[in-house]
């Protein structure tokens, strides 16, 4: 029987995720889903809110973990087989333990993380430790970072078939419409992602770079849609499919004021954050602010919002080969769909080690899933909705 341990089921993304998987389980699947976090009374009411679901809850277990008791998290993983998704954020702060249990087991994580650091960790440090052990490792399988992988792969793709073109730099914006409202989880990640070094793939290395280094402005329809630079898993994934690439840029959507702001308080944060013990004091201190979830975005909210990821690819000379927009559901709806596509496909993991989307996958599975949770190629145009 397989085991998929959800970590962090008491939280606002985690519950989500939660009610994904009760929704896409069958009654006949020999599968058993333990509901794991440190709020044991959260976790009975979330077990019971999963009756919603056929009745589900024969199927799902809970199980208390907390990350400030690490053996507690250790004795979530039991076996090789076993897929552990964590959704604990901040990850930099709290993200490890679910790690060293995996690797340690030599099992296979999945996590909605998006933070920079955290992933450099996980593909710089942990892939040689899982490799070790036969672990498998797919970190940010969400909103960040997985639908600009796809858009670039498709649009690499796309330019493979017109042949004679050599592209050498893509550009990956990640933008959502609606105006949705952050959930607390996704606060508390804030202050890591900012404080945090983050990196870019520039002249066909990764190196070092703050997060809003760069602005860029990426056109849909009528709009301009600004955006900052960000880290994410693209620069890791993207050089296997195309090593002729020398550049891949990832941004983050935001209105063009606080573009601006970002982009010039990064050079400040750069500067302040190498003073000794000011990103682990800041973040830390940030963190406990928002320790444990408040909530987020509601039905109705999320449903006024799309995710949207637009993939921009030129050839050495600047000239435009191809451009890919992907559209889907809210982005916490699409976080909560994906890993549970990623939890019951996990089996597809044929190799240990770190894995962006693709590499763990296969772009044809991948984009299968995709599409099966609504997101797909759209028309050039802003959504209406």
């Amino acid at each position: 029987m397989a085991r998929i341990i959800l970590f962090g089921a008491s939280g606002y993304t985690g519950g989500l995720t939660a009610h994904s998987l009760a929704s896409a389980i069958e009654p006949d699947d020999d599968v058993t889903v333990v509901l794991a976090g440190r709020n044991e009374e959260k976790l009975k009411a979330l077990l019971g809110e999963l009756s919603l679901h056929r009745d589900q809850r024969s199927k799902f277990l809970t199980q208390v973990a907390d990350v400030d008791n690490p053996e507690s998290v250790h004795d979530l993983v039991t076996s090789p087989d076993d897929v552990l998704v964590s959704t604990v954020g901040p990850f930099l702060r709290w993200g490890q333990p679910a790690v060293d249990a995996v690797i340690n087991k030599g099992a296979t994580y999945i996590d909605s993380t998006g933070e920079a650091a955290f992933l450099r960790r996980l593909f710089d440090v942990e892939s040689q430790r899982a490799i070790e052990t036969g672990a498998k490792l797919v970190p940010a399988f969400g909103f960040d970072f997985v639908p600009g992988n796809l858009a670039g792969l498709l649009a690499l793709a796309d330019a493979d078939q017109v042949g004679g073109i050599t592209p050498t730099r893509i550009e990956i914006g990640y933008f959502m419409s609606g105006g949705a409202l952050a959930s607390t989880g996704t606060m508390a990640s804030a202050p890591g992602i900012v404080l945090q070094p983050s990196y870019a793939f520039r002249k066909g290395k990764l190196r070092k770079e703050q997060t809003a280094r760069r602005t860029r402005v990426f056109g849909l329809g009528d709009r301009e849609l600004n955006a900052i630079s960000i880290g994410g898993t693209e620069p890791f994934d993207l050089p296997l499919a195309a090593p002729e690439l020398r550049d891949i840029g990832v941004y983050l959507g935001a209105g063009k004021k606080w573009t601006d702001a970002a982009s010039a308080a990064s050079r400040t944060v750069g500067v302040i954050a190498k003073v000794p013990g000011v990103r682990q004091v800041a973040t830390a201190a940030t963190s406990r602010l928002v320790k444990g979830s408040a909530g987020g975005p509601n039905q109705s909210q999320r449903a006024k919002s799309r995710s949207i990821a637009i993939a921009e690819l030129f050839d050495q000379d600047d000239n435009q080969i191809n451009r890919v927009v992907l559209q889907g559901p809210s982005p916490y709806d699409l976080t909560a769909g994906l890993l549970t596509w990623a939890a019951l496909n996990a089996d597809a993991i044929s190799q240990p080690g770190t894995h962006g989307p693709a590499s763990a996958f296969g772009l044809p599975l991948l984009t299968r899933g995709c599409a099966s949770l609504g997101l797909d190629r759209s028309p050039d145009a802003y959504p209406n909705k």
